[in-house]
């Protein structure tokens, strides 16, 4: 069947937003903090990666689809302000905007990404980002790099309450964009979710975007492998 749509995934695959940007985003937002005198700001910090990170593992576990990503990061702010004697309502709130500016301020789309979807845009009818995560806060990236003008449907496990690996948020992308989900490729950084969701929903392909030349483990296997998006283009022409 000829491939009529193509999914994306956001994080790794479309989105440039790593550890070191994250590290910085913390920084910052520490030291611009109003903290009270004694408070020290890199202890600060090292409580939110803390706290932050042991929530991210968890929900990623139990597969979590909360909506409101904000109320999380405000949640987690306040434990680790609380946690370094500082903790109050409005510094928590004051925390989770400057992290909301901070993190915008470093997104960045990879430099493949644009020339990509501008040629992918003249060989499928479709294109989907699919992406699991907190509702308001995947959107927000979707829309602060411009994803939103550029891609024909955004579905977010947070917004639909249903995540990758599930067939169930494969369906959602296939019926946005209007076609058979046998007619659709899948392309994201994640074997266990991306590319064993193409799998679990029967998708045409599902593509590994390999962009660090990791060696591929035993379990999963793509039908197409690749280090950059603008290797996607030929592989649709075959």
């Amino acid at each position: 069947m000829r491939t009529r749509a193509v999914f994306l995934d956001l994080d790794a695959t479309l989105l440039d937003y790593n550890g070191v940007a994250w590290a910085e985003t913390v920084r910052a937002v520490c030291a611009g903090l109003p903290l009270p005198d004694g408070v020290d700001r890199e202890h600060l910090g090292r409580v939110y990666t803390e706290v932050s990170t042991r929530h991210f593992r968890a929900a990623e576990q139990r597969r979590d689809t909360p909506a409101d990503g904000h109320a999380i990061w405000r949640a987690l702010w306040l434990e680790a302000l609380s946690g370094c004697g500082c903790g109050s309502d409005a510094l928590a709130a004051r925390a989770t905007a400057d992290y909301a500016a901070e993190r915008a301020a470093r997104y960045r789309l990879y430099d493949d990404v644009r020339p990509a979807l501008e040629r992918l845009r003249r060989r499928v009818s479709a294109l989907v980002l699919i992406t699991n995560g907190p509702g308001s806060t995947q959107r927000h990236k979707a829309e602060a790099t411009g994803l939103t003008d550029m891609l024909d449907a955004v579905v977010i496990s947070g917004e639909v309450g249903v995540a990758k690996p599930d067939p169930g948020i494969f369906e959602l992308a296939g019926r946005a964009a209007g076609v058979p989900l046998a007619a659709a490729w899948h392309v994201g950084d994640s074997l266990l979710s991306d590319v064993a969701g193409a799998a679990n929903a029967r998708l045409g392909a599902g593509v590994w975007l390999n962009r660090g030349g990791a060696a591929m483990p035993d379990g999963v296997t793509p039908d197409h492998q690749i280090t950059s998006l603008t290797e996607l283009p030929a592989l649709l022409d075959r």
